[in-house]
């Protein structure tokens, strides 16, 4: 195994950090080196073997940390969070309404988000668009159609609905932050 000039680390962990956090200002940039830094010592192997992509890792894991601490934020400062089986209910009751008469009982009675139905389907069906076409088509087909699905297909619906969720979720943390002037510089790229 090679030695690791640790400074050399330092200084590259110091740049990626930098340069995450001007386009996340939600880290600080000092704070993306140290992720960068314990990363660097738990996996010294990988760093060893590459040492010409350490500045790409660095980055990488600076951006994946910004973007957890993101939806953090989104979820401790919005009005309201949407879990992956509230999601995948709005999906569900999408044809199920079109289905029902005014008679029979929405299928969304039992969910906390009941009382605001149009409200969760609007938020949905806007995040909805947002989603790569290959998410579209696969919850289409398993929420809509009610087909059968392959092993992949199911696994990737389970990822679609998790994607969605964050879309559905950060556009309602974009829309309240517009409307709060103490939020206004909080960047949601």
């Amino acid at each position: 195994m090679k030695v690791l000039d640790w400074e050399q680390i330092a200084e590259i962990a110091g740049r990626a950090g930098k340069a995450v956090a001007r386009e996340w200002r939600v880290v600080e940039a000092d704070d993306l080196k140290q992720e960068c830094l314990l990363w660097a010592y738990e996996n010294k192997e990988i760093l060893a073997d590459n040492p010409g992509m350490i500045y790409n890792m660095f980055k990488r894991l600076s951006t994946r940390v910004a973007c957890k601490e993101r939806d953090y934020q989104d979820m401790f400062y919005s009005v309201y969070w949407y879990t992956p089986e509230e999601i995948r209910t709005v999906l569900k009751s999408l044809t199920a309404e079109e289905a029902s008469t005014m008679m029979k009982k929405d299928d969304l009675s039992h969910c906390s988000i009941n009382d605001s139905k149009l409200i969760a389907r609007v938020d949905v069906t806007s995040a909805f668009h947002k989603l790569k076409d290959d998410y579209q088509v696969i919850l289409f087909k398993k929420f809509v159609m009610n087909e059968e699905m392959s092993e992949y297909e199911r696994k990737m619906s389970y990822d679609a609905v998790k994607r969605l969720t964050t879309l559905v979720n950060r556009g309602i943390a974009k829309k309240t932050s517009e409307l709060d002037p103490a939020q206004k510089d909080y960047d949601y790229a």
